[in-house]
């Protein structure tokens, strides 16, 4: 359980932990792929630091525009990492929180998913799954906290390790 200011501290170094993951192209760091421990965000399955954006398809007009033009900025921007929330539909049509900076409830919702694996019938199904309150957000008054009342701690924290990268850059690069 955490206290306001050590909330706020976490958020603070979820931003810097932001920035790493935007410049390092990271991805996949949704609400199972990221823990607490003593206020301070923990990184788990990091195979996914360094991932190349492979081409888009093309298209010239129309809903295969729209979307490659979405998934292009996308693939630009912080929301790349999958941390910062992002929602999904739920079985029931809710929206589902996923991102590793959501505050989550127990929810259903359907994802694709390898079954199968290693096997010849492996293939891809479109699966019922379901959201579960993990350790990826520290607690205050009993509940997550939430990034709505941090947003300022967050853009504070991304800026400084910013400009702590490009005014160290040419130390990182050689």
């Amino acid at each position: 359980i955490a206290t306001p200011a050590e909330a706020s501290d976490f958020f603070e170094r979820a931003g810097s932990l932001l920035c790493i993951l935007f410049v390092l192209q990271g991805t996949d760091f949704h609400i199972e792929n990221v823990i607490v421990h003593n206020n301070v965000p923990i990184l788990v399955d990091l195979e996914t630091l360094l991932e190349p954006s492979g081409p888009l398809p093309e298209a010239s007009s129309g809903p295969l525009e729209a979307i490659r033009s979405a998934n292009s900025m996308i693939a630009d921007s912080v929301l790349r990492s999958g941390y910062l929330p992002y929602w999904v539909a739920g079985l029931n049509g809710r929206p589902v929180g996923l991102g590793g900076l959501n505050p989550v409830e127990a929810e259903d919702y359907k994802k694709w998913e390898c079954t199968g694996v290693n096997m010849d019938s492996m293939r891809m199904e479109f699966v019922e799954s379901r959201t579960v309150p993990t350790h990826h957000l520290p607690s205050l008054r009993g509940s997550q906290a939430s990034i709505d009342e941090y947003q300022k701690e967050i853009i504070a924290g991304f800026e400084a390790m910013y400009h702590f990268i490009a005014q160290h850059r040419h130390q990182l690069t050689d």
